[in-house]
């Protein structure tokens, strides 16, 4: 079993972003394969956030990027976007706006050809889906997927299971706007 735990009251830990990209981190510790997590990521990432690589992101809070280098969770996300689409594989993590697109509308062209990951029930719907707060909170779906779909461990063959905590929640109800909290619980 892992755990992983997330502290809330950390800097810059309340964007739903953040807490996502750590997640995804800590259960990185499982497997390097999710593909669809990060390929929904990639999707979301190429239209919100035009031109920013999403390595500078994970760099730029000391509670994501603590959680990322752990795992090298920005070269497993390109790892798995380049098995998709081998050209634009550093869209994502680091080449230019006009690659991350790219990657994004091959990724978004293989779903609407039923060649990408179609026996995931809500793929397809979040990587259509509009690049907001909103969409990124349906992600942990994604997640869930992927973890049941991860090698099986040990002789008895069982399934990897992952324990998450979030610690000091309470910060996200005292604030004025209370989206990120309705948009965790979800």
């Amino acid at each position: 079993m892992v755990s992983v735990r997330i502290d809330v009251s950390e800097d810059g830990a309340c964007d739903l972003e953040g807490m996502l990209l750590r997640l995804r981190a800590g259960l990185g510790q499982l497997g390097s394969r999710w593909p669809a997590f990060d390929l929904a990521l990639a999707s979301y990432w190429a239209r919100a956030h035009p031109g920013e690589p999403l390595q500078e992101f994970l760099d730029a809070s000391p509670a994501v990027r603590r959680a990322s280098r752990s795992i090298g969770l920005g070269e497993q996300i390109a790892a798995t976007v380049g098995q998709v689409v081998p050209a634009g594989a550093g869209g994502l993590v680091g080449l230019a706006h006009h690659a991350a697109l790219a990657t994004y509308r091959a990724i978004r062209e293989r779903v609407r050809e039923g060649r990408l990951l179609s026996e995931c029930d809500l793929f397809a719907e979040l990587v259509e889906a509009d690049a907001d707060y909103e969409t990124l909170s349906y992600f942990p779906y994604l997640l869930a997927w992927d973890l049941e779909r991860q090698p099986r461990r040990g002789r008895a063959g069982h399934r990897p299971q992952a324990c998450v905590f979030l610690d000091t929640f309470e910060v996200l109800g005292n604030r004025a706007d209370r989206t990120v909290e309705q948009f965790v619980q979800r």
